[in-house]
């Protein structure tokens, strides 16, 4: 048990000097400041006529297979834009309106 205990002081300072020698150099070298990543520009607005709404196939996404993009498609989820605005719980009472064999899929994740 001393054994341990002597072991244990040694593993505590070497922590506490390797701790205090990483704060110093960090201080020497001005890297204790948080640098702000600026936030990038906005896109250019993109008129209305020009960008038509497209059907993505939701079936690349882990998950969903022909059935289940069927059954989204067939309440206005076709999109992978729109699949992520939707709602969780949205997306359970689909599921469940599909019928007993989409229960396994779990939309939350």
């Amino acid at each position: 048990m001393s054994q341990f205990i002597c072991c244990l002081w040694w593993f505590v300072l070497g922590v506490l000097v390797g701790w205090l020698l990483s704060w110093v150099l960090n201080r020497l070298l001005g890297r204790s400041r948080v640098q702000e990543i600026p936030a990038p520009a906005p896109a250019p607005r993109q008129p209305a006529a020009v960008a038509a709404p497209r059907a993505d196939d939701l079936t690349k996404i882990e998950g969903i297979g022909p059935k289940i993009a069927e059954l989204l498609s067939a309440n206005g989820i076709d999109s992978f834009a729109t699949l992520s605005r939707t709602d969780v719980a949205k997306l359970w009472s689909i599921l469940d309106t599909g019928g007993t064999r989409f229960r396994l899929a779990n939309p939350g994740t």
